[in-house]
C-alpha cells in the first residue's frame, strides 16, 4: 500500500485558468553525445509494486505509459492523506488520497496573464513565472513551491527541500527583492490517485518496465526551464545508468 501519513489533504485554489498565449520556450542543452545530461544525487526507491511512495519522492513513468497526462512524465509526489470532507456531503467517508505534480509540463502563460484581475499579481516580480500544468484535476487551481523555508505559510513536503504554499509571503519577499523568483513554480491542476488506483498503476509492468520511485534535489523539481518530457529523459537515462 501506498500510504505513508494520515495528515489531511488541502491544496492551494487561487484562481481560473484563462485562454493560452504563444510563446517560443528554449531547449534544453544536450551533451556531444546526443544523451541528456545525468541528474545528481538521485535515491532509487524501488519500482513497479516495490515502490516506496512517500511525499517527496517522484514517480518515474515507464516508455509505455500512454496516458494522455501520465506519458513521458516525472510526478513530484506532494501530498498524501484523507481528503477534506466535502461540504455537501458531510456523511461520506474520507477517501485516503495521492496528489502528484508534473515537473516538466510547461504552458506557454504566466502567473500574471492568469489573475488579470489580481493587480498585487501582476505588478510582482513572480506574476512574471511561467505555469507549470501539475495534472487533470484540481479545478483549475494553482499550487506554489518553492525551496524557502522563510516563506510564512510554507509547509514542507517530506525531507525533499520543496515547500508548498505561502502565497502571501512569497509574493511580499518578490515585492521586496529578497528572493529570486527561480525559486518559485506555480502549477495549475495536479495528479491525484485513490490508493487502489496508484497500487494498480504501479502493478502495470511490461517488459520489465514499470513506474519507478526516486528522490532528487529541490533543484530538480524546481527548475523552471523544463520542457514536456525533459525531466522524464533525464531521470530515465540516470537510472539506465545507475543500472536499477
Amino acid at each position: 500500500s501506498p500510504r505513508s501519513s494520515n495528515a489531511s489533504v488541502s491544496v492551494d485554489l487561487i484562481c481560473s485558468s484563462r485562454k493560452l498565449t504563444k510563446l517560443r520556450r528554449s531547449k534544453r542543452a544536450f551533451d556531444e553525445e546526443g544523451e541528456d545530461e545525468l541528474v545528481p544525487s538521485v535515491r532509487f526507491l524501488g519500482r513497479g509494486p516495490k515502490a516506496i511512495v512517500r511525499p517527496g519522492c517522484v514517480l518515474v513513468a515507464p516508455s509505455n505509459e500512454f496516458h494522455h497526462f501520465y506519458r513521458q512524465s516525472a510526478i513530484f509526489i506532494h501530498a498524501m492523506g484523507e481528503e477534506e470532507t466535502d461540504v455537501d456531503t458531510p456523511t461520506q467517508a474520507p477517501q485516503y488520497i495521492i496528489r502528484g505534480l508534473i515537473v516538466d509540463h510547461p504552458t506557454p502563460f504566466t502567473l500574471a496573464e492568469m489573475m488579470e484581475d489580481n493587480p498585487t499579481v501582476i505588478n510582482n516580480p513572480l506574476g512574471k513565472s511561467f505555469l507549470f500544468r501539475g495534472g487533470d484535476k484540481g479545478k483549475d487551481g494553482v499550487i506554489l513551491l518553492h525551496n524557502n523555508n522563510a516563506v510564512q505559510g510554507g509547509r514542507a513536503v517530506g525531507d525533499s527541500g520543496v515547500f508548498q504554499g505561502g502565497w502571501k509571503g512569497a509574493l511580499e519577499q518578490c515585492a521586496d527583492g529578497v528572493t529570486n523568483v527561480d525559486g518559485f513554480k506555480a502549477f495549475f491542476n495536479y495528479c491525484e490517485f485513490t490508493e487502489q488506483e496508484l497500487e494498480d498503476l504501479l502493478d502495470s509492468e511490461e517488459d520489465g518496465d514499470a513506474w519507478t520511485s526516486v528522490e532528487v534535489g529541490a533543484e530538480f523539481i524546481l527548475d523552471p526551464d523544463w520542457d514536456r518530457g525533459d525531466a522524464w529523459r533525464r531521470l530515465r537515462n540516470t537510472l539506465k545508468q545507475m543500472n536499477v
